[in-house]
């Protein structure tokens, strides 16, 4: 039984599940597709932000929330992220959150 419990709790930590959430400061647009998003380090001229942008990772990889952001900000319609903070601790897993616009 205690195998048990261990691989179940092996399979979550380390299955790198990147979960995210959004908060509409906007208005959203149309969906697009998640490659069409870019990330910036600034956001462009005359670009208006759409929404909030959080996501979690239960490992320590920070692209996957990256990647995670980008599927968010996609079903909103944004067309573009800039990353506003990341961290990754190893007992709490990664998080990264951004704008959408």
């Amino acid at each position: 039984m205690k195998l048990f419990f261990a691989s179940i709790f092996a399979v979550a930590v380390f299955s790198g599940c990147a979960t995210g959430s959004h908060v509409l400061t906007g208005t959203a647009h149309p969906a697009i597709s998640p490659a069409s998003v870019k990330v910036y380090s600034v956001a462009p001229m005359n670009s208006e932000a759409i929404a909030i942008l959080n996501a979690t990772a239960n490992n320590l990889k920070i692209n996957s929330c990256v990647e995670k952001l980008k599927k968010e900000a996609a079903s909103i319609g944004a067309n573009g992220i800039v990353i506003t903070a990341s961290e990754a601790h190893y007992f709490q897993g990664a998080r990264v959150s951004g704008t959408a616009f």
